[in-house]
């Protein structure tokens, strides 16, 4: 019932800031370059002019971990984020982590594990403090909170608030850099059930803090055309859980002024990491 709410509520969200951002959009002449958070994992610290939508959304990514034992395959469908300009530098965040589905394969047993359903919701604001000058870079704050109105085994079920803090400074016309400070409170997987007890383990209940700094670097090859690399990792504090690297890469299409395509790569850099991903994208701006 509760997520059921939760879901309206968010659509009669989404559904209300549409019809606000008609009646004060911003004129389409003092429009920006369009600057989405897609498809590297850094966000930037800049926002979307008053009254106008930027939607970003995967259309597919495929996932794949392999430990010796196991073999878990996974497919993405939708992931989803809803960027509305409400006010000169503020921007209200509505994501989704879309339809997943991922197969574990015991390689000994030649059985196969199925898990699938929607993701968690988000909410959330972004600020932009500067917007760069000569030797200052752009600075920005976002706040999210994650809503426990996703699929059991799939979304974390709870809330689990994140703050980042995210700058971005260009070298040259054509290079930039960017990078992003997050800090999460997160629920450890709630599903774990203690074998002795048979009830969820008491440590799967504590919350910790998770830290991951990034830093991306885009460069654009031509009009329309943009390449990037990026390297970021999961610290987890207090906890028991290891620290996780990754390297990221791809290329993006901007095809107009408010239309972009994206295709990327993620890689894992240790054992606690997912050995890749690859998927593709769009950001739309209307």
């Amino acid at each position: 019932m509760l997520r059921a709410f939760l879901i309206i509520l968010l659509g009669g969200l989404l559904a209300g800031s549409s019809l606000w951002a008609e009646s004060f959009r911003a004129p389409y002449k003092q429009l920006k370059e369009m600057i989405p958070d897609r498809p590297d994992f850094t966000d930037s610290p800049d926002t979307v002019e008053r009254g106008w939508i930027l939607h970003e959304m995967t259309f597919a990514q495929y996932s794949e971990d392999s430990n010796g034992t196991t073999k878990d395959t996974g497919w993405n469908y939708g992931n989803s984020l809803f960027r509305i300009g409400l006010l000169n530098a503020w921007e209200f965040r509505l994501g989704w982590n879309g339809y997943s589905q991922t197969r574990t394969h015991n390689l000994a047993e030649a059985h196969t594990n199925t898990v699938e359903g929607a993701g968690t919701m988000n909410v959330g604001f972004k600020n932009t403090i500067t917007d760069g000058d000569h030797w200052i870079p752009n600075f920005g704050v976002i706040s999210v909170v994650s809503l426990p109105v996703g699929a059991r085994n799939v979304s974390s079920e709870t809330v689990e608030p994140t703050l980042k803090l995210a700058w971005s400074y260009d070298l040259t016309k054509r290079l930039s850099v960017a990078g992003n400070f997050n800090f999460s409170l997160l629920n450890p997987d709630v599903s774990a059930i203690d074998p002795t007890t048979s009830f969820p383990s008491t440590t799967a209940r504590n919350r910790y803090v998770q830290f991951q700094p990034t830093l991306s670097v885009g460069y654009s090859i031509m009009d329309g055309w943009g390449a990037f690399i990026e390297y970021y990792t999961s610290h987890n504090l207090h906890q028991s859980i290891p620290d996780q690297h990754f390297f990221d890469t791809g290329f993006t299409f901007k095809v107009a002024q408010n239309l972009q395509f994206d295709i990327f790569t993620n890689i894992g850099l240790t054992k606690a990491t997912p050995d890749f991903a690859v998927g593709t994208g769009i950001a739309y701006r209307f």
